[in-house]
């Protein structure tokens, strides 16, 4: 158990690193070259991912046609594993809500620094960077955080972090001396957290689910949690009239009182360590 959790937590590392490091030669790439020609070299390196992923060949065993799942079947075998647990399906349902406001709040985030602070092109760079920067801290934090604490309030406490963000960034006064400082801390906490609850859904799924449906569980996941920003951008362009600020503070707020509610009546207070698989379906 505690091996998985080391190796998610070295590949959310990875993404995470990635992620920064990409923010940061794209940038780089728009400043030097202008945003046509970065835009160019973006999608010729989409191009190559393809052609490469094309190329890549790996042994496959032969399947009886008779024994192949529909994919109505694979869908519902995925769904239903993933919510056969009670602590995973609290985790899952968490964590779309999550995907949703953090998708609101991305969108608006820039209409706030741009538009109601009226910082410069520079600093809302570098703020829009600390979130990535901030990630791989995150990354770096969530090994020794779980250990210290339980796997499940880490899930928690990942999830707290980007809305105590947001509620700051929609309660601060835009002409406060210190408003750059508060953005900054903001923007941190918005990028911290992800990777600490990350390495912890991702233990629990692999952990509290079916080797043979993992591929299936990891799809329902992903069709739930990453499919569901899109959702997250509309509501952010229809909510947008009613305030960037006004909606930061209220989602936050909204999401932080979703998870004090599953702290109370959920399960994740029980053990202290991730739970084995031969009992987690009995929780």
């Amino acid at each position: 158990r505690d091996d998985l959790m080391e190796a998610n937590g070295l590949l959310v590392l990875t993404r995470s690193t990635t992620s920064a490091v990409g923010s940061g030669v794209g940038g780089t790439l728009v400043a030097t070259l202008t945003a046509p020609i970065a835009i160019i070299l973006d999608a010729l390196s989409f191009a190559a991912a393809g052609i490469t992923a094309l190329r890549m060949r790996s042994p496959r065993t032969p399947r009886n046609h008779a024994a192949k799942l529909s994919l109505v079947r694979d869908i519902r075998a995925g769904l239903a594993e993933l919510f056969g647990t009670r602590l995973l399906a609290w985790i899952t349902v968490l964590a779309t809500l999550g995907a949703i406001v953090g998708q609101v709040q991305t969108v608006l985030v820039v209409f706030l620094l741009y538009r109601d602070f009226d910082l410069t092109e520079s600093t809302v760079a570098w703020a829009l960077a600390a979130v990535a920067l901030a990630g791989v801290g995150g990354a770096l934090v969530a090994g020794p955080i779980t250990r210290r604490f339980s796997p499940e309030r880490s899930f928690l406490v990942g999830m707290a972090m980007p809305c105590l963000g947001g509620l700051m960034l929609g309660l601060v006064d835009s002409n406060w001396i210190a408003l750059p400082v508060v953005v900054f801390v903001a923007q941190a906490l918005r990028g911290i957290g992800p990777p600490i609850f990350g390495v912890c859904q991702q233990t629990f799924r692999m952990l509290l689910t079916a080797q043979e449906l993992h591929g299936r569980v990891n799809a329902s996941w992903r069709f739930l949690v990453y499919g569901t920003q899109a959702l997250g951008a509309v509501l952010a362009g229809a909510l947008a009239g009613l305030g960037a600020d006004q909606i930061l503070w209220t989602t936050s707020a909204f999401v932080l009182a979703t998870i004090g509610l599953a702290a109370w009546i959920g399960p994740f207070k029980s053990s202290t360590r991730p739970p084995d698989a031969s009992g987690a379906r009995q929780q």
